[in-house]
């Protein structure tokens, strides 16, 4: 069915005398906002005009131009624009999208779907183009080529044009899109831009349309831009120079294989993913841990495929809520079948960055489950690292091998500083470290509390150095049990993978010093844990 555009009235633009300044002043234009009655409340008109500079008066007159009915509609496109829109856009252009997107309801054999009218047909931008009027422009062009009875033949029509009217060629500068008079005046342009004039015309003529992609194709280059439209009751897609493939969901499987990764839909103002419309779909379910608990609020990660010779983050993942609201720091990621990279990163406070990258496989209908701990290494780590860690104390009484008397241990560090060493007998780590402690702890006259796991005979030479300590308190943890209260376990070999282990204790009982592994500057951070504290700074503390 052809139809032609008739008795449409364009309204003059509004002047208000009342335009004193170039800022918009809530008190000063009161009488504005007054005119624009609940509108102005509603939609929240003041602190738009506000963020919209010099060109709130454009917008003022844009929606003054318009009847009531049509006037909501632009208090709620003003409403909705980006702070960047609200600067350029003028009242002329406007009122045009606002009168073409009303003409759908009255102008069309078929109707448009009341639900879907404000996000699909009035929204105007279709991807990072600059503000410009375009509907006048199509319809008045294209109407006996577009217009169809139902929307799906309307679809059709514009499809069957597009693909016969345009070239595609590579985007050769950077910058925005060009807009879609530019484009159709060109006849060609990127896969984006000709989409986005398909877009550009189903609005026009009453088809709810989004714009889709996968913007990083699994071990294939580039991506892939298309568009869905709504037709017959649900979204369907729409490939601008495929017009044989209209409703093919298959389409990109058979082309790409496995290598769909994620695919969202996006229009003016929102963005959702649909990948399992289009290709078989797992999870990964990522949790990142930090000194043994739930890193709560990490997201320096990215999900990665491999694309044109390099591993290339998908930034779309994060358009779905992939956080699980029930788990913080736990994260469920719908994903296409393939093969990822996991990185994840953070920086020490010296703003060195250490990444780590994990290798998954998805199947489809399978759930690959990843959990990563961030804590940074000892290595990686600068004195003044401040990462909290929760460890408690034991409460326990020591019968120490060198000293006169039984010690309850948490009366013993209320005297001063305590530094508190774990280490197993007959281990490189432990005999390297301990002596670097043991001056440490002479030279700053710290209490000392040397535990050592393993048979005493083992532990040599250290029995003559504890000695020369004022109150030479070593114990030897013959089974284990000490350092079971620290909250430490052998392995299957009876080893233990986090010793040594250096606990530096003010005389209030905090932990201000803490650090797991062999770490042969451990005298630096503990001096410089002893300076902080005594300069009032935030306690150190050392995870592996």
């Amino acid at each position: 069915m052809r139809f032609f555009l008739a008795g449409i009235f364009i309204f003059a633009v509004f002047n208000s005398p009342a335009f004193a300044q170039d800022r918009f002043n809530p008190e000063i234009n009161s009488t504005e906002i007054e005119s624009l009655g609940e509108l102005a409340v509603t939609y929240e008109l003041a602190d738009a005009f506000s963020d919209s500079g010099t060109n709130w008066i454009e917008l003022y007159n844009g929606i003054m131009s318009l009847d009531h009915p049509m006037r909501e509609s632009a208090c709620w496109l003003v409403r909705k624009m980006p702070h960047l829109d609200r600067l350029e856009m003028t009242s002329e252009t406007l009122q045009e999208h606002v009168v073409y997107a009303w003409m759908t309801k009255t102008h069309l054999p078929y109707s448009v779907p009341e639900e879907l009218f404000n996000e699909y047909i009035l929204t105007y931008r279709l991807g990072d183009e600059p503000v410009r009027p375009y509907r006048k422009y199509i319809y008045e062009r294209y109407s006996d080529i577009f217009a169809g009875p139902t929307p799906s033949q309307t679809a059709l029509n514009i499809n069957m044009w597009v693909s016969s009217n345009f070239t595609v060629r590579e985007r050769g500068f950077f910058g925005p899109r060009p807009d879609p008079i530019s484009v159709i005046s060109a006849k060609t342009g990127t896969e984006g831009d000709i989409t986005a004039v398909a877009i550009a015309c189903c609005k026009t003529f009453g088809i709810p349309a989004r714009r889709a992609a996968v913007e990083v194709l699994g071990a294939e280059s580039g991506s892939r831009t298309w568009l869905e439209i709504y037709s017959d009751g649900d979204w369907v897609p729409m490939y601008p120079l495929e017009p044989d493939q209209f409703r093919n969901y298959g389409n990109l499987e058979a082309v790409y294989g496995n290598n769909v990764t994620v695919v969202s839909v996006s229009s003016s103002f929102s963005q959702e993913l649909v990948t399992s419309k289009y290709t078989g779909t797992g999870n990964i379910n990522l949790t990142f841990f930090r000194n043994d608990e739930i890193a709560v609020g990490y997201e320096d990660f990215s999900v990665n495929a491999w694309n044109e010779g390099s591993w290339v983050a998908l930034d779309d993942v994060w358009v779905g809520n992939i956080e699980n609201s029930e788990l913080p720091g736990n994260y469920d990621i719908e994903i296409g079948e393939g093969n990822y990279l996991i990185i994840a990163g953070l920086r020490n406070q010296r703003g060195d960055a250490f990444v780590r990258s994990y290798p998954l496989s998805v199947n489809s209908g399978e759930t690959s489950k990843l959990d990563i701990d961030i804590d940074l290494p000892v290595t990686e780590m600068s004195d003044l690292e401040l990462v909290p860690r929760q460890i408690e104390i034991p409460d326990i009484t020591l019968d120490f091998y060198l000293g006169e008397v039984n010690l309850n241990l948490r009366e013993f560090i209320g005297h001063g500083y305590t530094c508190i060493f774990l280490m197993s007998t007959g281990t490189e780590s432990g005999s390297r470290m301990y002596p670097v402690v043991q001056d440490w702890i002479l030279e700053k006259s710290v209490n000392p509390l040397f535990i050592a796991v393993g048979e005493i005979e083992d532990t040599g030479e250290l029995n003559d150095s504890a000695v020369n300590f004022p109150m030479g308190l070593f114990y030897p943890d013959t089974d284990g049990s000490i350092a079971a209260e620290f909250g430490y376990q052998p392995d299957e070999s009876g080893n233990y993978e986090k010793f040594p282990v250096v606990i530096l204790i003010n005389g209030s009982g905090e932990i201000i010093y803490f650090s797991e592994g062999l770490y042969l500057s451990v005298d630096d951070g503990l001096s410089r844990a002893m300076e902080m504290e005594i300069s009032e700074a935030e306690p150190i503390l050392r995870p592996s």
